[in-house]
């Protein structure tokens, strides 16, 4: 019974949000990815889950709005709102598309999608990469 007022004052404590980047980044870009995203350093980075494939970085901590915009998937820049769900299914049906054209296409897959592609996996979110993956034409 001892433990019970102890677990009853943690759960009164407010609770922190984690923005979390995955693991196989280097630490600079989880830093990196999360200062694109919020516009400020975190105050604590540590990495979850070391030497494991589903090893994760957790940054932050992040408000109660930080933390809402960044689990709708959309950031907000200026007056112009990023969707990056749909900017990462645009990605997904240029590369299906450039990739059934066969060899006319891999130019654009090598050269032009594949670099947005990696540099939106590396948790890049900023309004350029947005705007030059949606102007992808398909």
């Amino acid at each position: 019974m001892q433990g019970q007022p102890e677990e009853m004052e943690r759960r009164e404590k407010p609770m922190k949000w984690w923005y979390t980047a995955p693991g196989a980044l280097a630490r600079e870009e989880a830093i990196a990815a999360f200062r694109t995203r919020f516009g400020r350093e975190p105050d604590e980075v540590c990495k979850l889950g070391e030497g494991s494939p589903y090893s994760l970085w957790c940054l932050g901590p992040i408000t109660d709005q930080e933390s809402a915009v960044a689990g709708s998937g959309r950031r907000t820049e200026g007056s112009m709102t990023m969707d990056w769900k749909e900017a990462e299914k645009h990605l997904e049906a240029a590369e299906r598309a450039y990739a059934s054209i066969g060899s006319a296409g891999y130019f654009a897959l090598s050269f032009v999608i594949r670099p947005l592609r990696d540099r939106f996996n590396r948790g890049e979110r900023t309004e350029e990469l947005y705007n030059e993956i949606m102007e992808i034409s398909i």
